[in-house]
């Protein structure tokens, strides 16, 4: 599964599950991501909401 979280006004963390460790705990991965282009941040925001509501 995969989540975005908005950290800032133009950082998002990205967020995949990657299966569990030999004691049962879930193994995450994540990587932030810097949005620096403005025009480009309103595409961003719409589709994170779409991610996060898992369409």
């Amino acid at each position: 599964m995969a989540s975005v979280q908005k950290r800032g006004a133009n950082s998002f963390m990205l967020v995949v599950e990657a299966g569990y460790d030999s004691k049962g705990k879930r193994k995450k991965k994540t990587k932030t991501i810097r949005i620096k282009d403005q025009s480009l941040l309103k595409t961003k925001t719409v589709r994170t909401s779409k991610v996060s509501n898992g369409n």
